[in-house]
């Protein structure tokens, strides 16, 4: 701040400004009430971005301040039906303080004070959601894969299985060949052969060469895919998924969360009721008043419950109060940044004071000191919060926080199932290996009674041939000729 403001400006000469402070933001300051020596009720500044701020310029400026919360319990200001105004914007409207620290800016208010062109801070609507409880479900075992990834697997069984029975078609046979129970059983076994490919089970599957071929770099695909499977499902099925949270307020709307709005009146009750947004319209249609922060807040970590409120309040809310020893909690603000607003402090309409702030409050966001003030604020929240533990206070501990060191049978719950799963189609394949079987001789049989000469035994698991030579009585004539008759039987 030496750098930034000159050593001997004076300013303000000494000058007591009365500073209206807006309390209900707590994420930028409090106050605490002070002993006094008269009736006249005092108060001082126990913590927040203000405090720093203030005081900081107090010195360069010479003056001193006279704090106290607003009227009507510290708001920033709500204009009512008669004309007037409430909260910080009512007491520098009426004159009962020279200044109100601080403002989000809108065209209604421009109207009736002057605000710094020096902005001290962007402040955006956002909404927390809980972290909510672990789920244990069968579903588990297709979560691995997407749903577009399962659609390209099943259409690439049917190609393969079209593939190799196109190739198996080249092969050069007679059309009665085989039987139509052996052309079902060869189909089968195609069919087979794509699916265990993924599962890197063998199997026989007989072709020709393009078969073949194709078959070792089918084999290849099902390797890679139950690399990848393997590997994503052991860790989902033995540790639990958690839901994802709406990450902006289109998805808010569409999803089966409740939510509520941490204020009545000000710019962000404004916004949702006065926008022509679709989104923003939808919400508010279905939109709760939740003005008790702790209780937003707290129904949010316990429900299905979104607390709709501005992002730097939302994380103060949460680092004090729901935070374990770690920082860490189950409730988390939404990614999503909307109705963007300025925050200044706010004067009389044509009040000298507007120069001078304005020109300081520049320097002092120029050099990153806000910024810097707010990080060290929220770690003296932080050493006092440690404080307290070690008093016997504890930490807020997080409701869905688990050991993960011993597994349980909730754990296992997918893999169960896949158990279950696996042993009743194992009895439906042991069926229908039985039924092929049966098939299979009664194709054997149907072959081997017409069969060429040639493919006699073809179709059987064993084959005995037997050479037998029965020699013939001689006759006069074989005997002339010094010679056998000889035949050979074949007997399978």
């Amino acid at each position: 701040m030496e750098r930034l403001v000159m050593k001997r400006l004076c300013m303000l000469c000494d000058r007591k400004l009365r500073i209206s402070l807006s309390t209900r933001v707590p994420s930028r300051v409090e106050t605490r009430r002070i002993a006094s020596t008269t009736s006249e009720v005092k108060f001082d500044f126990k913590r927040g971005l203000y405090k720093y701020l203030l005081l900081e310029v107090e010195k360069r400026l010479n003056f001193t301040t006279v704090v106290f919360p607003s009227t009507g319990g510290g708001s920033s200001g709500n204009l009512l039906e008669n004309g007037s105004w409430t909260g910080l914007l009512g007491d520098v409207i009426t004159g009962k303080a020279d200044m109100g620290f601080a403002v989000g800016g809108n065209w209604l208010r421009f109207q009736y004070v002057d605000t710094n062109s020096g902005i001290m801070e962007y402040m955006f609507l956002s909404f927390a959601t809980g972290k909510q409880p672990a789920e244990y479900t069968w579903m588990a075992i297709f979560l691995p894969f997407s749903f577009l990834v399962w659609c390209i697997c099943v259409i690439s069984f049917i190609g393969a299985f079209t593939i190799i029975l196109t190739l198996k078609q080249t092969t050069t046979r007679s059309s009665s060949d085989d039987s139509k129970i052996k052309t079902y059983l060869k189909k089968m076994d195609a069919m087979e052969f794509v699916v265990l490919a993924f599962f890197e089970k063998s199997v026989k599957i007989q072709g020709n060469f393009s078969v073949q071929n194709f078959v070792g770099f089918w084999s290849l695909v099902g390797l890679v895919m139950s690399t990848l499977y393997k590997g994503k499902i052991v860790g989902i099925l033995a540790f639990p998924n958690y839901p994802a949270a709406p990450r902006n307020f289109d998805e808010l709307a569409a999803s089966d969360y409740s939510w509520g709005l941490q204020f009545y009146g000000g710019p962000a009750y404004d916004l949702f009721r006065l926008s022509s947004n679709p989104t923003l319209k939808y919400l508010t249609s279905k939109m709760e008043i939740e003005p008790n922060a702790t209780r937003c807040y707290e129904r949010a970590r316990n429900s299905k419950f979104s607390c709709i409120t501005y992002g730097a309040m939302a994380d103060y809310s949460i680092k004090k109060n729901f935070s374990n020893k770690f920082g860490k909690s189950d409730v988390s603000v939404a990614s999503s940044r909307e109705f963007i607003t300025s925050v200044t402090p706010a004067v009389k309409k044509r009040s000298y004071l507007i120069r001078i702030f304005d020109w300081m409050i520049s320097k002092t966001v120029d050099s990153g000191l806000i910024d810097r003030w707010v990080l060290m604020d929220y770690e003296l929240m932080r050493q006092e919060k440690l404080i307290a533990s070690l008093n016997g206070n504890v930490f807020d501990e997080l409701q869905h926080d688990q050991d993960l060191s011993i597994l349980r049978l909730k754990n296992l719950k997918g893999s169960f199932v896949i158990l279950c799963v696996g042993g009743s189609w194992s009895c439906i394949l042991f069926l229908l290996e039985n039924i092929r079987k049966s098939f299979t001789i009664y194709a054997g049989k149907e072959d081997g009674i017409n069969l060429r000469c040639w493919e006699r035994g073809k179709h059987f698991t064993k084959m005995h041939l037997q050479r037998t030579v029965i020699r013939l009585r001689k006759t006069k004539s074989q005997v002339m000729k010094n010679s056998f008759i000889s035949k050979e039987v074949l007997y399978i």
